[in-house]
């Protein structure tokens, strides 16, 4: 009888929590991110967050027409773009580290707020780990966002709304921040949708 009654309250407590991720899914991208109270909560735990991710992955489009999605296990494309450095870069020359790609965009507020645990990571997992921004606006918003928010990872230039780049690796909803985990072989392992926080990436990443 208590384990029925347990099971029961599991059953409701996922679909709640499934239910509030869904409801809130859909409007994304024009407020900046679900309610900042519910993600708290959510993302505590990792039931919490797959639940939320899995939710998210629910609700999204399919990928635009030409598109080829890439996907987990997928070999990650030998992509190559011009940093805000001035440097050529390419997504594959960090081969044997852990790499986690971080789509983002200066007018992007959860992107901003997600930074300082993105910095905090680089530098102290920098031996085994590459943080790599990729920023999806404009050279020179991006130039004058880097002149007072130094990062400690390399920042690429994606192109102005380039949303087709980040639906290529699973982002079809256009929303920010996006990331995607790259194992050391080269594959991806997972993607997410909205800001990481630190518990987070404690757990993808040590």
């Amino acid at each position: 009888m208590g384990w029925r009654r347990h099971s029961h309250l599991l059953i409701v407590l996922a679909a709640v929590v499934v239910g509030g991720a869904v409801a809130f899914a859909g409007s994304w991208i024009h407020y900046g991110g679900p309610p900042p109270a519910l993600m708290r909560l959510l993302v505590q735990t990792r039931l919490g967050d797959q639940l939320l991710q899995a939710a998210l992955r629910h609700q999204q489009p399919a990928a635009p027409k030409g598109t080829t999605m890439l996907g987990k296990g997928d070999r990650l494309p030998a992509l190559a773009f011009t940093g805000a450095d001035g440097r050529r870069y390419r997504l594959d020359q960090w081969h044997g580290k852990t790499v986690l790609i971080n789509f983002w965009a200066t007018w992007c507020q959860p992107c901003r707020r997600e930074m300082p645990h993105l910095i905090a990571a680089q530098k102290r997992l920098a031996g085994s780990v590459q943080i790599v921004g990729i920023a999806l606006d404009t050279p020179q918003a991006v130039h004058a966002f880097l002149a007072t928010h130094p990062l400690n990872y390399p920042v690429l230039l994606g192109g102005t709304g380039n949303s087709a780049l980040s639906a290529r690796f699973g982002d079809t909803m256009g929303a920010l921040p996006f990331s995607v985990l790259v194992a050391p072989d080269g594959r991806i392992k997972a993607t997410h949708y909205g800001p990481l926080v630190a518990v987070q990436l404690h757990w993808w990443l040590d």
